[in-house]
């Protein structure tokens, strides 16, 4: 990464769980299967991932709440961000390795999508804390 490509992140804490959202294309966003594991996903969260990219696929606007990075600019996104941001609490594995072929990103938009759509138990109080933080990423 050049000096000129500073990431752009910002940090909010759920219940003292860290919440990494990153600047990317333009809008704040966050891995899904970060937001899954705060919501109590299984396998790590990416059964939230799971989801949107199965059963809840056509309730997602690509591109404009569901972003998916792959090829190239997957490559740029490892390259400016890498494990960097991707720690969402201590002793939490990187979402993002040198292996991953793809990573799948929500916007504010999408965040509130899978909130509507999610029956996890956790997904109510996230709510509440998240409609509270939008003005920061909306700004």
């Amino acid at each position: 990464m050049s000096e000129k490509e500073i990431p752009k992140t910002i940090q909010f804490f759920f219940n003292k769980v860290k919440v990494v959202f990153l600047m990317w294309a333009g809008q704040w966003m966050v891995p899904a299967n970060v937001l899954g594991r705060i919501l109590g996903y299984s396998k790590n969260g990416s059964k939230l991932t799971d989801q949107i990219r199965g059963p809840w696929a056509k309730s997602f606007k690509t591109n404009e709440q569901a972003v998916f990075l792959t090829g190239k600019p997957l490559a740029k996104f490892k390259e400016m961000y890498g494990d960097h941001f991707l720690q969402i609490a201590e002793n939490k594995k990187s979402t993002v390795s040198e292996f991953t072929s793809q990573v799948l990103l929500l916007t504010v938009s999408g965040v509130l999508r899978v909130l509507m759509k999610s029956s996890s138990v956790k997904a109510e109080e996230f709510q509440s804390w998240f409609t509270e933080k939008m003005e920061t990423l909306t700004k």
